[in-house]
Formats: C-alpha cells, structure tokens, sequence
C-alpha cells in the first residue's frame, strides 16, 4: 500500500511540472526588437485608414458590448500581451495592446515611460507630443500630426472596475478625434 502511495505521488508531482513547464513555454512569446516594433507599428498607422484590416485576426462576440464590434489583433509592441481592434458604432477605430504592470502605480508609471521612449523612436519628427491626466491618476502622452487624422497614445491608469491596486499601461493607434474623449 506504502508503495502504492509513493508511486501515485510520483505520477501526481511528475504531471504537475509537466503542466508547469508547458504552461510556462506556451506563455513565453518571442518579444519584438525595437526595429521589427518599429516597423510594425508603422505599419499600423498606415493601416489605420483601412480600418486595420491587415491586424484583425478573430471578431470577439459579446452580449455586453452593443456599440462596438472586437476583434483580436496582431501584438505590433514588446511589452503587450493582448491586443485588440476596437470598432465603435460611431465608425471610429482604434488599434489598442494592453499590459498590465506586475505591481502598482510605480511599476506602470516606469512601463508608461518606456513605452513613450519606443514608441518615440519610431515616429519621425512630423510627429508632436502631448500628455494630460488620466482620471485615475495617471498620465497619457499622445502623438499627433499637424492635420492628420491619427493619433498614437500610451497611457497608464488605475483600472476602475476593481477594489485592487491594478495600473496597466496600454499603447493605441486611433483617431485623432478622440482626443476629447474623457480616459480612465
């Protein structure tokens, strides 16, 4: 019976770090260089007019969401881990990634300015930057061309919808027209 045991241990041990390790190779993407950002992110700026639909993969469906149509998008930055293009009923589109800071404020705040640093290093100088607050706290910086129509964001926020301590940093290509819009 003793034996019995050990050996069922061995077997449970030997299939929970199998599952660990797959979990953890699944999980590990091959993270972009800044060139290859570089020129992904140029690429969906310039898609931007079509509507990014060189980026769309899969169209999410949701009960919830009646104004806006989702779809999962191709990652185009280092640090996202889900990226998605946002279709709102009003015809406006945005490219938007998010990650999420390991901690709090600091940690996102520190992600937010890298995230300017690259995205920074891909625009040329046609490109202006401005930032404004965030309603949580945070900061967005955005860049814009004289009489363009798109507009590159990165931001950090205090996410609303949790009692926890969760900022998260995220990038967005869209329309210039909603820098009115209120952020979180």
């Amino acid at each position: 019976m003793k034996g019995r045991v050990i050996k069922q241990q061995h077997i449970f041990w030997g299939v929970l770090v199998s599952v660990l390790v797959s979990a953890c190779s699944y999980s590990n993407k091959k993270e972009l260089t800044q060139e290859e950002a570089c020129t992904k992110l140029e690429a969906v700026i310039a898609d931007h007019k079509q509507g990014f639909k060189q980026f769309k993969k899969r169209r999410l469906s949701s009960r919830y969401a009646t104004n806006v149509n989702v779809w999962t998008a191709e990652q185009v930055f280092p640090l996202a881990t889900a990226c998605q293009v946002w279709e709102w009923s009003t015809g406006l589109q945005t490219y938007i990634c998010h990650w999420q800071a390991k901690a709090g404020e600091q940690q996102a705040r520190e992600s937010y300015e890298h995230g300017i640093a690259s995205v920074r290093q891909c625009l040329d100088h046609t490109w202006t930057r401005g930032t404004a607050a965030t309603k949580s706290g945070g900061e967005r910086a955005f860049f814009t061309q004289e009489h363009g129509k798109t507009m590159v964001s990165v931001r950090y926020f205090k996410e609303g919808r949790t009692i926890l301590d969760n900022w998260q940093t995220t990038l967005s290509v869209g329309d210039a027209s909603n820098l009115q819009a209120d952020i979180q």
